[in-house]
């Protein structure tokens, strides 16, 4: 038998470790193939050499444009190209509508997403909505982009509601109930503070004479509104927001002490949660970001400790625990930048003070702090203008960081970790706002004005009063604001299609 046979049996034993050896050799070399294939490599039959490729993606809206790589027409509508690592220019065309352009140098093994170009028409229709003989004392729209409130009347406590979903669009009037707008007079102002997320509800402070009181407002069922400084008469504040944009829960701040206490609509008691508080931000229920000129240990005030005479302390209360951030020198509370997203499943805070004109990120600094409390905490990124900047906010989709001075703004993409910086063109009676998560816009002499968020590709797209935030349907594909008339008027209420043609 050949088992038995020696001769045979070693024979048996080395064929098998051959093919074992043969075996291994393959499946090394099948798998550096598909790591060199996922890092993007290749061999080019033209320079019969190796090369390594980059991943491109290419998305247009509101049509399906033409994308061309480099003057070479690579399809139509959105596009996944496989690219050489190297240089390229990017545009995307269609009829009726302005070229979108754009420029990038492709690593090998990289994935680039141009997911948000946006292309406007060349001639933009516009229709009147309604004329104002005199300028509304508040124009604003629901988070959703579907309902837009005009308070335009001489009685203060009624409203204009259009319901920007609707093609035919005629407009709902209400007024308030008697009694939960107070001492109304002609100078009466009012100033949206916050909307909730059912996008129902807001909260408007109204300004008249001596008197500031906060209203929430219930668009959808007028009876249901009522006056919050009444509701809560037993607690002195002089700010308010609404917590996790809960219409029935709120952040109530006294300036004066700096105690921050926490209410609720069916609860008669509150709950104090900061004290020495100069300024805050809030994100969800959780979170807010706060200064203040007073050492904190686990929420409380350390008597013991003696803070710097000239520093103020920037600190993060989450889930019931304080965090120092980091320090600013003394400045007033108006004068410090704060903000706090979440972007990719991570949480980005930025904290600045005009007078130092920069502001600094940090990302995840709750998790740093945790896995080292004697270590100070990593920058993620720094933004700097070139004169004292005015704001910060991030983008719709909390993928951007805007930091807005006199006539530069400084930009930070969190998705590319990439800095921009660029002149706008306006000047200082400019505000700019996020059109959405990824577009700018502003007015000034009169034009309302769009670039995206790295500078490239900008427009004048209408004429806009330039003290009016313009205001953007659900779906992008109108936009409305009120443009100056010639007439004596204040303005009129203009719809613009952002669509090259009407169907």
């Amino acid at each position: 038998m050949d088992y038995l046979d020696p001769d045979k049996k070693r024979s048996h034993t080395r064929r098998l470790f051959l093919g074992y050896g043969l075996m291994a050799i393959v499946i090394g070399l099948g798998t550096i193939l598909l790591v060199l294939l996922a890092y993007g490599y290749t061999f080019d039959r033209t320079s019969r050499t190796v090369i390594q490729n980059g991943l491109l993606f290419v998305r247009t809206e509101p049509v399906n444009g033409s994308v061309y790589i480099n003057g070479e027409l690579r399809g139509s509508g959105n596009q996944r190209l496989v690219l050489p690592a190297g240089s390229y220019d990017i545009e995307v065309q269609a009829d009726g509508y302005r070229t979108w352009r754009n420029s990038i140098d492709l690593a090998g093994g990289a994935v680039e997403r141009f997911q948000y170009p946006l292309l406007f028409p060349d001639e933009i229709a516009e229709q009147t909505y309604r004329t104002f003989s005199t300028e509304p004392r508040l124009m604003t729209v629901s988070p959703d982009r579907r309902w837009l409130l005009i308070q335009e009347s001489e009685q203060v406590d009624a409203f204009v509601l259009f319901d920007l979903r609707q093609q035919i669009n005629l407009p709902t009037f209400f007024s308030l109930p008697a009694g939960i707008i107070s001492n109304t007079t002609e100078d009466s102002q009012l100033e949206v503070i916050e909307w909730s997320n059912d996008n129902e509800h807001l909260i408007v402070r109204h300004t008249s004479e001596d008197l500031e009181e906060y209203i929430l407002l219930n668009h959808d069922d007028v009876s249901q509104s009522q006056n919050l400084s009444t509701r809560f008469a037993d607690v002195d504040f002089t700010d308010i927001s609404l917590v996790d944009k809960q219409a029935d829960q709120y952040h109530l701040f006294h300036r004066p002490t700096g105690e921050l206490v926490y209410a609720e609509l069916g609860v008669d008691d509150v709950e104090l949660l900061l004290e020495d508080v100069l300024t805050y931000r809030s994100h969800g229920a959780e979170r807010i970001l706060f200064v203040s000129d007073s050492l904190q240990q686990g929420g409380v005030v350390a008597d013991e400790a003696e803070p710097a005479e000239n520093e103020r302390y920037v600190y993060l209360y989450e889930d019931g625990d304080i965090y120092q951030i980091n320090e600013l020198p003394s400045a007033e509370p108006t004068d410090y930048l704060l903000d706090l997203a979440r972007f990719g499943g991570d949480w980005y805070v930025v904290t600045g003070v005009k007078a130092q004109q920069r502001v600094v990120g940090y990302k995840n600094p709750v998790e740093q702090l945790n896995r080292n409390q004697d270590r100070p905490l990593s920058v993620a990124f720094a933004l700097r203008t070139d004169e004292e900047p005015m704001r910060i906010s991030f983008s719709a989709n909390a993928r951007n960081v805007l930091l807005q001075g006199v006539d530069d703004v400084a930009v930070f993409d969190l998705e590319r970790e990439r800095g921009y910086r660029y002149d706008y063109g306006g000047d200082t009676t400019t505000r700019l706002h996020w059109m959405d998560g990824h577009r700018i816009v502003g007015t000034w002499g009169n034009q309302l004005h769009v670039v995206d968020f790295d500078g490239e590709n900008r427009h004048e797209l209408a004429t806009c009063q330039t003290d009016i935030e313009p205001i953007f349907d659900t779906a992008y594909e109108y936009m409305y604001c009120i443009a100056p008339t010639d007439e004596d008027t204040f303005g009129d209420l203009i719809r613009y299609s952002l669509l090259a043609s009407e169907e």
